[in-house]
Formats: C-alpha cells, structure tokens, sequence
C-alpha cells in the first residue's frame, strides 16, 4: 500500500479506495473516496465496542452486494438498563 499526505489506498476486494482516518478518545472518523466509480464514503464511529474496520467492511459490503454477516446489537440483555421505565 502507499501513503502519502495522510492518505492511504485501501484494496476492497477488486476496487480500490482512497482513506483518511483519524481516531481520539473513542471517537473514530474515516473518509473514503472511489476514484474508478466516482463515489465517496465518510463514516463518524463513536464507541469501541465494534472496531470500526468492521464498520467500513460492512458498509462497503452493502454497496457492493458482497457476502458480510453483520453483528446483532442490543441482544446481549445489556439495553435493557437503558430502556426500562
């Protein structure tokens, strides 16, 4: 992979993308551009429960129409302390 000024090619199956990220204090932001389909992607992940490389593979997944399985959140019985009344 090459880098240069922050930004780095990142190889999803046959595309490739152009990235920056930056991460503080449990906050994580990418930005994604697709120079061959001419479409880009911002992601702003707050948390670090699920890392946000699975994030970015699950959203391009999506656009791509490519096999993912993707997390279930809220079964773990933890969003009840946050939901009852």
């Amino acid at each position: 992979m090459n880098f240069g000024l922050g930004i780095m090619a990142v190889p999803f199956y046959n595309q490739v993308s152009f990235e920056h990220g930056g991460d503080s204090a449990g906050s994580h932001a990418i930005t994604s551009y697709n120079t061959k389909e001419d479409y880009s992607v911002s992601m702003i992940i707050n948390g670090e429960k699920y890392h946000h490389n699975e994030f970015g593979a699950g959203i391009l997944s999506m656009i791509y129409d490519a096999d993912y399985t993707y997390p279930k959140f809220g079964n773990d019985g933890k969003i009840y302390n946050y939901t009852k009344k």
